[in-house]
């Protein structure tokens, strides 16, 4: 009877609102103005913590475990690797661990690529659109366009032939105008 109990979802955070892209409609980023000098990074213990806890609560087969951020490859991938192995550690035999991450790909690699398909994460992009539209909202704190980074990591992911659960793009009045789609 677990096949009749549908998983409850939690989007985890682990870095907080700390992200390397400054977007021009965020309403994340001013949070993390709100508690100067603090530690946003979930540490290893509370991983930990959180994990076994996920799992036990979970009553169906499947756990979902939803990264997002900020930007939470800015965890690095050692901490995925030591999620991944804390996974290992308390899932049930009757259970499927399923990893999503929702990034804005400027730190993916084809060693990310790689540790993602090795693990079955899915994966989602925040892509606004074409350059011309993506760079006037995306970019990083000094003020740089992103654009190239994310179709680079865009490369890497059809290279390691990962699919792409979902490209999360904010719209604003001036980005969905026909013009700015035609014309870019």
């Amino acid at each position: 009877m677990l096949a009749n109990h549908f998983p409850f979802n939690i989007m985890i955070k682990p870095c907080g609102p700390q992200c390397n892209l400054a977007c021009e409609y965020c309403y994340y980023t001013s949070k993390e103005r709100l508690y100067p000098g603090a530690d946003f990074r979930m540490s290893y213990a509370m991983l930990e913590e959180f994990t076994r806890q996920m799992i036990d609560a979970q009553m169906g087969t499947e756990v979902p475990f939803i990264w997002q951020g900020g930007e939470p490859t800015l965890m690095g991938l050692d901490f995925y690797q030591e999620a991944v192995r804390m996974q290992n550690k308390y899932t049930k035999p009757h259970q499927k661990i399923i990893n999503i991450l929702q990034t804005n790909g400027t730190h993916i690699t084809s060693e990310w690529c790689a540790f993602f398909r090795e693990h079955h994460f899915l994966i989602g992009l925040s892509l606004d659109g074409p350059p011309r539209i993506h760079n006037d909202y995306r970019y990083d704190k000094s003020g740089n366009a992103q654009f190239g980074l994310v179709m680079q990591a865009v490369r890497h992911l059809k290279m390691t032939k990962l699919t792409l659960i979902s490209c999360v793009a904010c719209m604003t009045r001036t980005s969905t105008t026909r013009e700015r789609y035609t014309n870019s």
